[in-house]
Formats: structure tokens, sequence, C-alpha cells
């Protein structure tokens, strides 16, 4: 699973199985916490066995810096 992340929060904002879907998932969480200033929004690889139901900040426990995103090859 690939997670659309902010590094300086620690956040994930959204995830999908490509990155366009992780980034539209992003997109659709910051609409709905605008009190939330979002910076750089990165892609990463979510650890495989990730609890995808999981707030962004309990999630980012799961992003696995290490491993290369390898978009729809999920």
């Amino acid at each position: 699973m690939i997670a659309a992340i902010e590094r300086e929060h620690q956040v994930v904002w959204g995830i999908g199985r490509t990155a366009s879907a992780a980034i539209n998932d992003a997109n659709r969480c910051m609409k709905t916490k605008p009190q939330f200033k979002v910076g750089k929004l990165e892609l990463a690889t979510l650890s495989p066995d990730a609890d995808l139901g999981a707030d962004g900040e309990t999630l980012w426990q799961w992003v696995q810096d290490s491993a290369p995103v390898q978009d729809g090859l999920f």
C-alpha cells in the first residue's frame, strides 16, 4: 500500500494502491480537516501488516522509509 505522508509532523494523510489514489485520499482527508496546516507531502510504502483502519498518526509507525514506492504493483 502506498501512503501520502508529511514527515514534518509524522502523519499519513492518505493511502491507496497507487500513488494517485494515495494523493487523492490525502486531498480528501485534508479537506475534512482545514484546521491543520499541511506541509510537503511525499509518497512512501506502508508495511504489509499496517492497520489501514488506524488514524494518520498511528499509521506512521508502519511507514517503511527504506522501501521504494512501487506504483501500481500491488
